[in-house]
């Protein structure tokens, strides 16, 4: 199995993050990444976003605005995944 490569393009350590409060899930076949979106822990107009390729080689985490997440946000709210081509 390859070996994992993390681009944390945040203040925060990983575990940090997954000490935040994770609001959903989404899948990009776009972007080819399965993203994990964690609740900013403080601006609440953010989130953090943790995306892991599909074939696992690669994870990027980011601070991006929630708007760009408002229907992965909808269906999650549900207990759904939201798949965005």
């Amino acid at each position: 199995m390859p070996t994992m490569s993390t681009h944390n393009h945040t203040p925060y350590s990983e575990t940090e993050i997954a000490a935040l409060h994770q609001l959903g899930t989404t899948r990009s076949l776009w972007r080819q990444r399965e993203i994990l979106l964690y609740q900013h822990p403080t601006d609440a107009v953010l989130l953090i976003t943790v995306g892991t390729t599909f074939d696992r080689t690669m994870r990027v985490i980011v601070v991006e605005r929630k708007t760009a997440y408002a229907t992965a946000l909808e269906y999650a709210h549900y207990g759904k995944i939201y798949i965005s081509s």
